[in-house]
């Protein structure tokens, strides 16, 4: 149960000053439609404040905040043959949620609708729209600046600064997160003082504390930190789920498994036991002994902290997926890219959810400057593999990392992929491709100079590189560079 103290939460509300829009002071009048409007109305203006609830106060004065009891009762609350509750939650949309508290403090009745909005869209009763000004209520169409503010609101809404969790003490807060990890990862020392670990929480912006004394947390909080994702239904579906396959196709799959720890808790671990999953082979150099697997570990790491950040919140029942075949790696994440995919190497990053971008790369788990996708391609050409290839679809974006593969066994399309890729490392190194450098990223012999002559020709066809002099007519002089330089 909610750790709530309806004590404080009284004596919070009721010393907040007269004015506030996000809180409504009533004594006795409970006019069942009067209370539908205002739970729009304070449902909007709560948004509009920035505040996680707004509240409806039933035993308390409006003008000095008195408190004086209350003989409203929601037991014997109906409106026609319906239980008020049922017929205010079905004439409020979108739906909401709404606790009801009745509660005896000093002797009187009171009662608390405690009023959490929504990100969606402005809440409606009885499909019109209201919100507070000033201690009064209006409808949103008369209001322009205040709808077209909470409209805003509503677009620029993130999901990790929503609520996962509510109602909870501090002790509780604590408990469902990892704390460990998170003092490891910052490599900061741990404090054992439940009011420094709240204090930081609070700073990071992963819970938030409630006008009743108690704490929510935040998504945020909850997908990089749970201890178990299943205990936060927001997020318990954005674990990242491993499937590996028999063979090249998705028929038989040998295991199957979706983590249940928030990403930094169990970022290390997953990335640990998909290379065990993997090829690898062991290379000793004098005294030492060391295991190289089959796919860079910096470069698959690099892709699969870019699905965990760039995903898609919004689309609903769907998660960061590796699949792991014979011949190749493919990740996943719901969402289509925020650029087009051949400038992922030469544009600055853009985050889809900034706030989870920027705590994984305080917590070193992906490159920090933006120049992870430059450095992954980089690993994988100098590991002599098949250059990365990257789709999307009208929900998702896929990227397939490949085992090795001689030249005459890749497709048109992955030698294109593998010529655009290494034409934008050449540029952003300084330098520029020609036959030679494309030869030997593919392991073509200079006697078959021709057949790098035709992936070049092809991709140039494609439209994804060009000549880097025009007006340059002799082939054995070409240089080439990516489409946008």
């Amino acid at each position: 149960m909610p750790a709530i103290d309806l004590d404080e939460m009284l004596i919070r509300l009721s010393g907040l000053p007269a004015e506030t829009e996000w809180v409504e002071f009533k004594v006795n009048n409970a006019d069942p439609r009067k209370i539908g409007e205002y739970c729009s109305a304070l449902a909007n203006s709560a948004l509009l404040a920035d505040k996680n609830s707004g509240y409806l106060v039933f035993g308390v004065e409006n003008e000095g905040h008195n408190l004086m009891g209350t003989n409203v009762t929601l037991q014997n609350l109906k409106q026609g043959n319906e239980d008020f509750q049922n017929w205010l939650h079905n004439r409020l949309e979108p739906q909401i949620h709404i606790e009801f508290f009745e509660h005896e403090f000093d002797s009187k009745n009171f009662l608390i609708l405690k009023i959490n909005p929504t990100y969606l869209s402005p809440v409606s009763f009885n499909k019109e729209a209201y919100i507070r000004v000033g201690s009064s209520v209006r409808n949103l169409n008369s209001e322009q600046q205040k709808a077209q503010a909470l409209w805003q609101k509503c677009s620029a809404a993130t999901f990790e600064q929503s609520i996962a969790r509510q109602g909870l003490s501090a002790e509780e807060t604590i408990s469902l997160l990892d704390i460990e990890s998170y003092y490891r990862q910052l490599d900061i020392p741990y404090e054992k003082d439940e009011a420094l670990v709240i204090d930081r929480l609070l700073e990071e912006k992963m819970i938030q504390q409630e006008i009743d004394g108690t704490y929510s947390i935040k998504n945020l909080g909850a997908i990089l930190l749970a201890k178990k994702l299943s205990e936060f239904p927001s997020v318990a579906r954005r674990s990242v789920r491993i499937i590996k396959y028999e063979g090249k196709g998705r028929i038989h799959a040998n295991d199957d498994r979706e983590g249940n720890l928030g990403y930094v808790s169990g970022f290390a671990g997953m990335l640990a036991y998909i290379n065990r999953s993997l090829p690898s082979r062991e290379v000793i150099e004098g005294a030492t002994r060391e295991i190289v697997y089959q796919y860079p570990v910096v470069a698959l790491r690099e892709f699969i902290a870019n699905a965990i950040i760039h995903q898609d919140f919004s689309v609903k029942g769907s998660g960061p997926l590796v699949e792991i075949f014979s011949d190749r790696v493919e990740i996943s994440n719901p969402g289509k890219p925020l650029m087009d995919v051949m400038r992922l190497m030469d544009n600055p990053p853009i985050s889809r959810n900034e706030s989870l971008a920027r705590f994984m790369r305080r917590c070193n788990l992906c490159e920090e400057r933006g120049s992870g996708i430059d450095r992954a391609v980089f690993l994988i050409e100098k590991a002599e593999l098949p250059a990365p290839s990257f789709h999307v679809t009208d929900t998702h974006m896929r990227v397939t990392l490949w085992g090795p593969k001689a030249f005459a066994d890749l497709t048109i399309e992955e030698r294109q992929w593998a010529c655009y890729w290494h034409c934008c490392l050449c540029h952003l190194e300084g330098n520029i491709m020609t036959n030679g450098s494309i030869r030997e990223r593919l392991g073509i012999s200079k006697r078959n100079y021709p057949q790098a002559s035709q992936v070049i020709s092809d991709t140039k066809a494609r439209g994804w590189i060009k000549d880097f002099d025009p007006d340059n007519k002799a082939p054995r002089y070409a240089k080439y560079v990516p489409f946008w330089a």
